[in-house]
C-alpha cells in the first residue's frame, strides 16, 4: 500500500479487494497525493454504504479521468451521495457505474456530473435500475457533450414510456459509436419511438438490442 503515496501514481487497480470501511479511511488518506492518478479502478470490491460516499470526497478531482466502480451494489441513497462529490470531476473520460442502484433520483444527481464532465467518451450504466424515469432525467437540461461515443443501458427496464425520452436523448448524443440496449422491454411500440432517435446516429458503428 505504500506506492499510493508517491504522487507519479497514475492507475490503481483494486479489483476484488474488499474495500470495506476499515480499509477506505487509509485510501482516502493517500488518493489526495497521488496528483498524477488518472485511472481507478475498484470492480468487485464490496465497497458500498458510507465507505462509498467517503471514497467520493477523498477522490483528486483536479486529474482523474476514468473511473469504474462496477459490481459494487450501492444502495440508491449513497449512490446520490456519492455522485454529489463527483460534479467537480470536469476531466472524466470514462465513468463505469455498472449493477449499482442509481434509480430515478440517482439519475438526476448523475445529470449534474454529466454536466460538467466536457470529456467523457464512455458512460457505462449496465442494470443500474434506470427504469423510464431515470432516462427522462438523464435528458433534462442540456445536451450531454459532444465527446460522449460510447453508452450502455442494459437491462435498465426501459419499457415503451422511457424510449419516448431516449430518442429525444439519442437525438442529442449525435457523436455514439457505440450504444448498447439489450435486456430492455422496449417491445414494437417503444423500438418506433427510438427509431427517430437511431435514424440521428449518423456515426453508430455498433447497436446491441437482443432481448429487447
Amino acid at each position: 500500500a505504500e506506492v499510493l503515496v508517491h504522487a507519479q501514481v497514475t492507475a490503481l487497480n483494486f479489483e476484488g479487494g474488499g474495500m470495506c470501511m476499515q480499509k477506505v479511511g487509509p485510501l482516502l488518506g493517500m488518493l489526495p497525493n497521488c496528483t498524477s492518478l488518472r485511472t481507478l479502478k475498484l470492480p468487485r470490491t464490496s465497497i458500498a454504504g458510507e465507505a462509498a460516499v467517503l471514497l467520493g470526497t477523498g477522490l483528486p478531482h483536479s486529474c482523474l479521468q476514468n473511473l469504474y466502480l462496477t459490481n459494487n451494489d450501492i444502495l440508491e441513497s449513497d449512490m446520490c451521495l456519492l455522485l454529489r462529490q463527483l460534479v467537480p470531476f470536469s476531466c472524466l473520460e470514462i465513468l463505469n457505474l455498472s449493477n449499482n442502484d442509481i434509480g430515478t433520483t440517482g439519475a438526476a444527481m448523475l445529470k449534474l456530473v454529466l454536466d460538467n464532465c466536457k470529456r467523457i467518451k464512455s458512460l457505462c450504466l449496465e442494470e443500474t435500475r434506470l427504469g423510464n424515469g431515470g432516462v427522462f432525467r438523464l435528458k433534462a437540461g442540456r445536451p450531454l457533450p459532444d465527446s460522449l461515443t460510447k453508452l450502455d443501458l442494459r437491462n435498465n427496464g426501459i419499457e415503451h414510456p422511457g424510449c419516448v425520452g431516449l430518442a429525444s436523448f439519442l437525438q442529442q448524443s449525435t457523436n455514439l459509436t457505440h450504444l448498447q440496449l439489450s435486456q430492455n422491454p422496449i417491445g414494437d411500440c417503444g423500438a418506433t419511438h427510438l427509431g427517430s432517435g437511431l435514424n440521428s446516429l449518423s456515426c453508430l458503428q455498433r447497436l446491441e438490442m437482443s432481448a429487447c
